[in-house]
Parts: structure tokens; C-alpha cells; sequence
């Protein structure tokens, strides 16, 4: 595969077409910011489901993933957690 320095003028040429939008990868880290002097701190998760179908009457949860996460009373992100993924079967 091609490093991101020589895709990026192909990503942005698609980009400048109407048609298309790219997406680039977000870097993964721990810790994103530090809470501001006298903010509270709060915890909040992410959760993503698969299933089998659109309809919930009939599909099945196929897998769970849950991603911890703390973010301030202003609304900044300040860490994410290790997430638990848990598929059909285990």
C-alpha cells in the first residue's frame, strides 16, 4: 500500500469532484485534552451495534462494542478508554 503523503493529492482531487467526500483515518490516542481549572469531569460511552437486519423484530445482535470515554462539563473530549468488543459466540 502506498504511504498517505503520496495518496493525499489523489484524496484531494477526488474531494474537489461533487460527487465524492473522503473520509481520512483519525488518529487513534488516549488522552485528547486536560480539564479546565474547576470543570467537572465526566464519563459517557459509545455504543455500536451489529445486527443481522434493519428490523427489530426479527434481526439479531450479531456484536456489541462499548468505548468509555470522559469528556468535561464545557463538552471537550478528554480520554478514551479501552473498548470491549463482545461478538456472537463469546
Amino acid at each position: 500500500m502506498a504511504n498517505t503523503t503520496s495518496m493525499e493529492p489523489l484524496a484531494q482531487q477526488l474531494d474537489a469532484h461533487p460527487d465524492y467526500r473522503v473520509l481520512r483515518r483519525l488518529e487513534s490516542r488516549e488522552v485528547y485534552d486536560e480539564p479546565g481549572q474547576g470543570l467537572q469531569v465526566y464519563r459517557g460511552a459509545f455504543l455500536d451495534t451489529e445486527t443481522t437486519g434493519l428490523d427489530a423484530a426479527e434481526a439479531k445482535v450479531i456484536e456489541l462494542a462499548v468505548v468509555p470515554f470522559d469528556y468535561s462539563s464545557d463538552g471537550r473530549l478528554l480520554r478514551v478508554h479501552h473498548n470491549l468488543v463482545l461478538t456472537q459466540g463469546n
